[in-house]
């Protein structure tokens, strides 16, 4: 596409489709009543106004606005009347009754310097109490105002920041990554192309639109390709995972967006016989990520949503990650899922090797993006050949501008050199292989965990401590405490108030555990439901949850040490 903003593109869909509907909000996935709709000139109107507002009330290019809203159209608007203005946009979660959820606003608060806080009338009250003491003011976005059209508008070029994605991070101090125009534009062309060009699509999609996944892979990507994003809040995608489902079909869905856990949700809370009553034929992508993706799980989704005529290969596995704006690699479309039974002891020494016995089966997240993407030594930053775990990096226009006033983390993390080149890679943390042209994410490198001059992989043994009939949905976090004992963090799911119930439990994760990876016996802790600390995406916080077991901060319900851990934990 010619155009290099968002604000560019939006303006073009406004000329040439106005009266195409653009957002639809479902207050109620129960019934599907619709609570807001809007058009492309209806977007444009709107989002074009609040940015002739925020300038007429002294806020100027550049500057920083909080956005601060539950699910709704009213985020969207919000988020493009920024973009007209020039302000670069901050989308955080409204701070919830969790002392995580305020800490984590706070941490944003300092560092993005915002001078505006936009939300909805609904939350305005709240927000403008829990902003009290700063400088921000607070707006309300209310779209059924009349508007004020602005005589003229700043202009806004690709290289401008369109927002800052705060990473979720392990402390209540997150980076905000600066993603610009340029940046949105170059990802949502490589996710088109893995969409291919036979769609105009509409999404149906409960992601929280303060994520990356949600903002970009749910929203936007419709909007970039003049389709309709449909909205509906995650509590409600939690309640009934069927009503999501059916409303696919009832919206005409093409493209769907949800993590691993939301696919095995599906699995668990939806019957064969319940499937067999939508139809789902025409929903043909749907992207998988932001946290491990699970050989079974997709399996499962794919064989239960069978009789709804849902087909295995829409199921679209990918990778990515804030610094290259979202995606980084992901299957085509249209293909079958690839995955590879590889061999545990091998892959502990750093090697991907098939074993089609008794290997692990692990997920592809598409064809190794050979332009860009490279599996490097971390150390050397040399590319390694295949069958090598090393560090992914990445460059190209998608890599982010860098962190928000942080130039050594910037430094860091996104001027990496590799020895037979002049450009600048990104550092992304994580650990793959590329096997017969497939990309595969074997971990975080910061979480591997070292025992014996093995590497273990702590989504592997989180995956062994969930098998349990009941646990797949249980939050679990397992991490080392040095190159003998390692801990596993269970919330107690179905077993609360029953200490026989988690004995008995705490021994079979510790048996199985130790006859599938040859370890000593872990210590156990169990804890109450919501107390394994994730990020906004769903991913595990295996280092701060590492922090707060040693500071004694867990409050664990019940735990099982091992002999040994007691000099790094106090008695409790």
């Amino acid at each position: 596409m010619a155009e290099t903003t968002l604000t560019g593109l939006l303006d073009r869909h406004g000329r040439e489709q106005p009266q195409h509907s653009a957002l639809a909000h479902i207050g109620d996935l129960r019934t599907g009543e619709v609570a807001a709709r809007l058009d492309y000139a209806g977007l444009v109107t709107r989002a074009r106004s609040l940015a002739g507002r925020l300038l007429a009330d002294g806020h100027r290019p550049k500057d920083r606005a909080l956005l601060l809203f539950d699910t709704g159209l009213e985020f969207v608007v919000a988020f493009f009347g920024c973009a007209y203005a020039g302000i670069t946009a901050v989308p955080v979660p409204p701070p919830g009754r969790s002392r995580v959820e305020t800490d984590r606003l706070r941490g944003v608060v300092r560092d993005a310097d915002a001078t505006v806080a936009l939300t909805s009338t609904a939350l305005y009250d709240e927000i403008t109490d829990g902003l009290a003491g700063t400088s921000i003011v607070c707006h309300p976005v209310d779209l059924t105002v009349d508007h004020f059209m602005p005589d003229s508008l700043p202009p806004v070029t690709g290289g401008d920041l369109a927002l800052l994605q705060y990473t979720s991070g392990s402390t209540s101090e997150p980076k905000g990554v600066m993603v610009t125009h340029h940046n949105l534009l170059d990802n949502l062309a490589r996710i088109h192309d893995r969409l291919g060009n036979d769609v105009v699509p509409r999404v149906c999609g409960w992601l929280p639109l303060t994520h990356d996944m949600g903002l970009i892979g749910q929203l936007l990507i419709p909007l970039y390709l003049g389709g309709e994003c449909i909205l509906v809040s995650p509590t409600a995608f939690l309640k009934s995972p069927l009503r999501w489902l059916a409303a696919q079909q009832e919206w005409n869905c093409d493209i769907a967006v949800a993590p691993n856990f939301a696919l095995e949700l599906c699995v668990r809370r939806v019957t064969t016989e319940q499937a067999a009553t939508i139809d789902l034929s025409r929903l043909t992508r749907v992207f998988t990520g932001a946290e491990p993706i699970r050989a079974q799980t997709l399996a499962g989704f794919a064989e239960r949503l069978a009789p709804a005529g849902f087909r295995a290969d829409s199921l679209l596995p990918c990778y990515g990650l804030a610094e290259s704006t979202l995606m980084v690699a992901a299957k085509d479309h249209p293909g079958p899922v690839v995955t590879t039974a590889v061999d545990q002891n091998a892959l502990a020494k750093g090697r991907f090797e098939p074993s089609p016995q008794n290997g692990q089966v692990m997920v592809a997240s598409g064809a190794f993006p050979d332009s860009g993407v490279r599996i490097a030594d971390p150390q050397t930053g040399c590319a390694l050949p295949d069958g090598e775990v090393g560090e992914i990096w990445v460059t190209g226009a998608s890599v982010a501008a860098g962190y928000w006033r942080n130039p050594t983390a910037t430094a860091e993390t996104f001027g990496a050199r590799a020895p037979e080149d002049d450009r600048d890679w990104l550092r992304t943390g994580d650990l793959g292989a590329r096997h017969e042209g497939q990309l595969y994410i074997t971990g975080r490198r910061k979480d591997v965990i070292i025992i014996g001059a093995r590497n273990l992989y702590p989504q592997d043994l989180e995956a062994v401590a969930q098998s349990e009939p009941g646990l797949a949905l249980v939050p679990t976090v397992v991490f080392g405490l040095d190159d003998e004992h390692i801990v596993v963090v269970q919330e107690t799911g179905s077993r609360r108030g029953s200490r026989e119930g988690l004995t008995e439990a705490a021994a079979t994760i510790r048996r199985n555990l130790v006859r599938d990876f040859g370890i000593g016996a872990p210590s156990v802790v169990y804890v109450k439901t919501g107390r394994v600390r994730r990020t906004t995406s769903g991913k595990v916080q295996r280092a701060l949850m590492r922090r707060l077991f040693v500071t004694d901060g867990l409050e664990p319900v019940y735990q099982s040490l091992t002999p040994g851990v007691d000099r790094y934990v106090k008695e409790q």
